[in-house]
């Protein structure tokens, strides 16, 4: 999946599973896994809320904040 999507998006693979909903469920405000992923790819601010989720350093209330603003 690396040479397809590049590093940096495979790494977030998680958040944009967990931000545009999956097969068994439906997808949240109408946000889909093709906008989470155009939106990393193109808003910075979004981007940075992503890299909040795949940081072992970062708390409860960090992640919460950075969910809360990505789905802003």
């Amino acid at each position: 999946m690396n040479k397809l999507l590049g590093e940096e998006i495979s790494s977030h693979i998680l958040f944009i599973h967990a931000i545009g909903g999956h097969d068994s469920t439906s997808r949240q405000f109408g946000i889909d896994k093709g906008t989470v992923l155009m939106k990393l790819l193109k808003d910075e601010f979004f981007s940075e809320q992503a890299k909040v989720f795949s940081d072992e350093s970062a708390d409860k209330d960090k992640i919460n904040k950075a969910g809360e603003n990505a789905l802003v």
